[in-house]
């Protein structure tokens, strides 16, 4: 992938990012960079090839201007709950696991962490020491949710990630938009919605895990709300990838056919 990283002292903000998205051709790009009194900033072009990749990442052409521009491609638009989980697990914020465990790493498990082993492939770059967002457990029932950052009620965005059932048992895993304010006020949209759910059964698959699709629609409502992705597992696990929120509602449809649109 290529990113636009604007470094500062405490921190680097990703304004730019474009993932398996090139071309071997030059393509047109271009961001706007906040303007900033106050903090020094440095402005760094980063380029991440994948380990099975071969090629090259090229850029020509630099040019600063004192305007405001819109983001092109389109699709390299950075919105706060993206994440590759390569690092970390960016802005989103994981919480439950299983509280009953005696034991410390494994009720550490079975909360949403960045995995660093592999049960299967980063999605990201195919690479094999980890790199995605993983829960899992064994002979007991545990829960944990991994909570997007807060998102603007009045813009539609069409929520697009990669999942992954690891080892074979029950399972679930569920997608909701909580309202600011815990789901308080009495009226529809101000309470807690189930948008998208995914269940096995212990027969349902076989042993191999593989990464698959899931995309829903998340339109406008009149209160700023989280995503929350919610896994339930008992002998397994789940894995989550490549989080993305685009604003484009072409093709928006619920993925993947099995799963249960709300």
């Amino acid at each position: 992938y290529v990113q636009v990283v604007l470094r500062y002292a405490d921190r680097n903000v990703t304004v730019w990012y474009l993932l398996n998205q090139q071309q071997a051709d030059w393509t047109y790009a271009q961001v706007t960079l906040p303007a900033n009194s106050t903090n020094n900033v440095t402005v760094a072009i980063a380029g991440v090839q994948g380990p099975h990749v071969m090629g090259m990442i090229g850029v020509d052409d630099i040019a600063v201007a004192p305007i405001a521009c819109p983001v092109k491609p389109e699709v390299a638009k950075v919105e706060a709950g993206d994440c590759t989980f390569d690092r970390d697990l960016c802005l989103w914020e994981a919480s439950g696991g299983d509280e009953s465990s005696s034991s410390s790493s494994s009720a550490n498990l079975a909360k949403w962490h960045l995995a660093d082993n592999s049960p299967l492939k980063d999605h990201t770059f195919e690479a094999d020491e980890g790199g995605y967002a993983y829960m899992e457990t064994f002979n007991r029932i545990s829960k944990s949710n991994l909570t997007s950052p807060l998102l603007p009620s009045d813009t539609f965005f069409c929520f697009t990630f990669w999942f992954s059932h690891v080892y074979r048992d029950t399972a679930e895993l569920k997608i909701y938009r909580v309202p600011e304010g815990g789901g308080q006020g009495g009226e529809e949209e101000n309470e807690e919605a189930l948008l998208w759910e995914y269940n096995l059964d212990a027969d349902d698959e076989d042993d191999t895990p593989t990464w698959q699709y899931g995309q829903l629609p998340l339109d406008t409502t009149n209160i700023d709300y989280r995503v929350v992705m919610a896994g339930m597992v008992t002998r397994s696990g789940w894995a989550v990838d490549d989080v993305k929120f685009y604003t484009s509602d072409t093709n928006c449809r619920v993925y993947p056919s099995t799963a249960s649109p709300v």
